[in-house]
């Protein structure tokens, strides 16, 4: 265990080191000011500010997009860099785990910057309104709905970088297709959307302002989905791996 953290930042310290990682900061620093200046000034509350800022498609198309960067980079470093470690492991589907837990790791510090930026500038810009107003027709205020939002948010998006990785190791840089047809989901899915009963896996819902009839579904289709994702990465591992073996 102490080995494996003593790598991690090792692995840590090179990527930040990077001359890509300083460009992904700054560009994630324009992200999240335009988040803050562009789509949440006009919002009553901080926590209205965050909805609006990563309910927005432009806004999860670049976030996307760097969290993809970062999986990428993750991988090919291990692979050109670090490959002596992977070596290490007793099976290459023990070595595609290490891969994916490194990069779970750090897609979620990541998205804590980001958040943290975020919730900065709309501090600066907002002030720390916090209303006790429900969100939409829902029995929670909007406070408590933010915190499941970015809560659910990050966890699908570290999924998806999981099932990334994955892919990776079986047809690498090719992956670019797929993600390309994902991200065009997010122009092409409405933004706004009601569910009245029915419970919804389309992955670009859990990215915008959907409502549904109570919070409760909302939460219930969420379990559903995410189970359904992290079964989709075991799947993915499995079948790679039998087909390495």
């Amino acid at each position: 265990m102490r080995s494996r953290s003593h790598n991690f930042f090792v692995l840590l310290k090179y990527l930040m080191d990077t001359e890509k990682f300083k460009v992904i900061f700054f560009i994630t620093l324009i992200i999240a000011l335009y988040g803050a200046i562009v789509l949440g000034i006009e919002a009553n509350s901080l926590s209205e500010s965050i909805l609006l800022i990563f309910q927005f498609p432009i806004f999860n198309i670049l976030l996307f997009l760097i969290v993809f960067f970062n999986t990428l980079s993750v991988c090919s470093i291990f692979s050109k860099k670090f490959d002596f470690y992977l070596i290490r492991k007793k099976s290459k589907k023990e070595a595609t785990k290490e891969i994916m837990f490194f990069t779970s790791i750090y897609n979620i510090i990541y998205l804590i910057m980001l958040f943290i930026m975020v919730i900065s500038f709309c501090l600066l810009l907002k002030g720390s309104n916090l209303n006790n107003l429900n969100y939409l027709n829902y029995s929670v205020d909007n406070n408590t709905y933010m915190i499941f939002y970015i809560i659910r948010y990050f966890l699908i998006l570290t999924l998806i970088s999981l099932l990334n990785v994955i892919l990776y190791q079986k047809i690498q840089w090719k992956i670019l297709f797929f993600n390309l047809v994902f991200i065009m989901g997010f122009i092409l899915y409405p933004s706004n959307n009601y569910i009245k009963n029915a419970i919804n896996i389309i992955p670009w819902n859990y990215f915008s302002n959907v409502n549904y009839s109570t919070f409760s579904k909302e939460i219930i289709s969420t379990l559903l989905f995410l189970f359904i994702l992290y079964f989709l990465v075991i799947f993915c591992l499995n079948y790679i791996y039998r087909r390495k073996k």
